[in-house]
């Protein structure tokens, strides 16, 4: 039997032997990118997609392109979109993550399950109203179609969905031995939320960063602290990966990661000369991304960044700012 290299919700790209990336596709139910890898007496999957559909298809993958089901299955954080197909993956299965992100699985993560399941019409009309003020708009017209396939997949999961915490967590770093290869789990926190966790193949120089990077399009800095995630990029970068693997969208290089810190440090920039006029600086939220960054995808997440930006800087310099996290089912159009 020939190895399972695609399906409807995402395709498979191999990195190194053993080694396979599966990319989203903007039509399907995955909505972010997962990792298969072969440690030779084991299989790894890192991050389970947004839907138990999609990571059904990952796991027969995983087992057809390795020979072993999948035994070892890490969550990068635990936002709905990496962590809903938990559930598909049986009690053979060790589920893995830090234990700040099983905290925010087990709470965060099944309140939101609860509300979205209590409020479908509330939920149906937000994603209308947002949706619909896009259309037309130029500089969402190619960001449309990822939200028409969120709002879809919220919609088909949610009648099947079980919120499944890890049940094996680490601090800070955790390295798997396998007959063909070791890896290392790093976590980082204040990145892209308060704990996020990285894959990194040190044999094969492969860095798989989740949401802590994105390439081509704005970050979503709605529960980030902007400087910390500088300082967090900068360690990424000194690992000197020869390819990497964002949370979604295509992989990338180190000139791809430094373009995503200069974003950052741009963005940092700009709220420091804003914070120059006062602790509220007017209309700083309808503020248009630099010429750079016109091309880049999710645009309609900058605003949220420079607000976030302006925050830590101005508490930074002594003044009392209240910082609480945009919350994930209120910011995204679900």
């Amino acid at each position: 039997m020939l190895p399972m290299t695609s399906s409807k919700h995402f395709t498979i790209q191999e990195l190194a032997d053993g080694v396979y990336v599966a990319l989203h596709r903007v039509a399907g139910l995955a909505l972010c990118n997962a990792c298969i890898v072969d440690l030779g007496d084991q299989t790894l999957i890192f991050d389970t997609f947004l839907t138990p559909q999609a990571a059904i298809d990952l796991s027969l993958a995983a087992e057809s392109l390795t020979e072993h089901p999948a035994s070892l299955v890490v969550n990068s954080h635990y936002h709905c979109d990496h962590t809903w197909g938990n559930q598909v993956f049986g009690p053979d299965a060790e589920l893995i993550c830090s234990e700040a992100t099983r905290q925010q699985i087990a709470t965060r993560g099944v309140d939101e399950v609860r509300w979205l399941k209590e409020n479908s019409s509330e939920r149906a009309a937000l994603g209308e109203r947002t949706l619909s003020s896009w259309i037309g708009l130029d500089k969402q017209a190619r960001t449309h179609p990822i939200w028409q396939s969120y709002a879809q997949a919220v919609s088909e999961a949610l009648p099947r969905l079980r919120p499944r915490p890890p049940n094996l967590t680490f601090d800070k770093c955790l390295t798997l031995h396998g007959v063909k290869r070791s890896i290392e789990l790093i976590s980082y926190t204040g990145g892209h939320t308060s704990s996020d966790t990285v894959l990194w193949l040190p044999q094969e120089s492969i860095l798989v960063g989740g949401d802590l990077i994105y390439f081509g399009a704005h970050p979503f800095l709605g529960e980030a602290n902007p400087i910390e995630l500088v300082a967090i990029l900068s360690s990424l970068r000194n690992l000197k990966p020869r390819q990497i693997i964002p949370g979604h969208g295509p992989p990338g290089t180190l000139r791809e990661l430094a373009a995503l810190q200069d974003y950052l440090e741009r963005l940092l920039k700009r709220a420091d000369k804003l914070l120059e006029k006062g602790p509220r600086p007017d209309k700083s939220s309808k503020l248009a991304p630099p010429a750079a960054y016109q091309d880049w995808l999710l645009d309609e997440y900058y605003p949220t960044n420079l607000r976030r930006a302006l925050q830590f800087l101005a508490r930074e310099r002594g003044w009392e700012v209240e910082i609480k996290a945009t919350q994930f089912i209120d910011y995204h159009p679900l």
